[in-house]
């Protein structure tokens, strides 16, 4: 009989993680179907416990964020059940930044969005990366203007600023604020946007010396 052939043991981790990842993002959706905060909190502590903080935000948090917009955009799911998965998807990522250890000394990164921009979960997300990396993450929360963004980089000596841009698209507003953050910000100091919005600022962004992150 032939020889059965071993598993690599790195690629049964791997395949073992990618199955904790989607049982934990099968067991989210059930409970923001059933408007379940516990059950959410749950599968996530379970999560939390079984997958590292990269594979956790990669395999669940990422595709679970999709999910609620595509599923409250074709009415699958209600505003209340959107609502209550990005309280609690809120709070996991924000737990994420505030366990990671700046390892990179003097990399300070500050994160915010521009006033009238209040999707933060984007945001958030970015912070987490810059956070696995070893930055320290100042994150400032939502709809802050530019003095504030900018004085916050400054106090904190921050060698590089992100704003998210999700919602609205091609604002004048928004586009001023870019504008006006760059200046305040001064050269010295790198200015990132990203977010499903941030193509419609793209010339305010390139005005602005900005890089637009594709993707996380």
């Amino acid at each position: 009989a032939q020889a059965a052939v071993a598993t690599p043991p790195r690629t049964a981790r791997h395949r073992e993680a990618a199955d904790a990842g989607q049982a934990c993002l099968t067991r989210c959706l059930a409970a923001v179907d059933n408007l379940d905060r516990l059950g959410l909190e749950a599968a996530l502590a379970a999560g939390s416990f079984e997958l590292t903080a990269p594979l956790l935000r990669r395999q669940v948090l990422e595709p679970l964020i999709a999910a609620m917009g595509e599923r409250w955009e074709s009415g699958q799911w209600r505003v209340a059940q959107e609502h209550l998965a990005s309280a609690v998807v809120r709070a996991v990522l924000w737990d994420l930044i505030r366990r990671a250890d700046p390892g990179v000394a003097g990399a300070t990164l500050v994160v915010a969005t521009l006033p009238g921009h209040r999707h933060e979960l984007g945001a958030l997300l970015a912070g987490a990366v810059a956070a696995e990396h070893g930055r320290e993450v100042v994150y400032l929360g939502v709809d802050l203007p530019a003095e504030e963004i900018a004085a916050a980089a400054r106090l904190r000596d921050a060698r590089a600023v992100l704003i998210s841009l999700v919602y609205p698209r091609g604002d004048a507003r928004t586009a001023a604020e870019i504008a006006r953050l760059r200046d305040l910000l001064g050269p010295e100091v790198r200015l990132l946007a990203g977010g499903r919005a941030a193509e419609s600022y793209r010339e305010a962004l390139l005005a602005a010396d900005a890089q637009v992150a594709g993707d996380l």
